[in-house]
């Protein structure tokens, strides 16, 4: 199976990060100061995009400019493709909230990991 194309990968990480936020294509647009076609096009890989749209983009999906750039997921199975899916949203939602809010949720997970008594074997940063 052939490989997608940059333009195509790019495209699929921007409706990826999108969608996890919930944001339609329409609030993308708006937010980056493009139209709605424009986001579609990039999302389908027809279109590139230059660095400072990338920028805005990144900014509007709440993310570092390099993380629009992540696409390790390919070689990674299903379930670590699922996990990373799924971390990745939680950090979108997280990464809009005040320092109470995070540290209150911060000690929910803490105390929910605790009372399953189970860990990820993954590393913590």
């Amino acid at each position: 199976m052939a490989k997608p194309d940059l333009k195509l990968k790019f495209g699929m990480r921007i409706r990826g990060l999108r969608e996890a936020l919930g944001m339609t294509q329409d609030e993308l647009a708006e937010k980056i100061g493009r139209g709605v076609d424009t986001v579609s096009n990039i999302e389908r890989g027809v279109y590139g995009t230059p660095i400072d749209v990338a920028g805005r983009i990144a900014t509007a999906l709440k993310v570092n400019l390099s993380e629009l750039f992540s696409f390790d997921d390919e070689a990674q199975p299903a379930a670590g493709r699922e996990h990373r899916r799924i971390v990745q949203s939680l950090t979108a939602i997280l990464n809009g909230l005040d320092m109470k809010s995070l540290l209150a949720i911060k000690e929910v997970i803490e105390a929910s990991v605790k009372l399953t008594g189970r860990r990820s074997g993954r590393s913590h940063r």
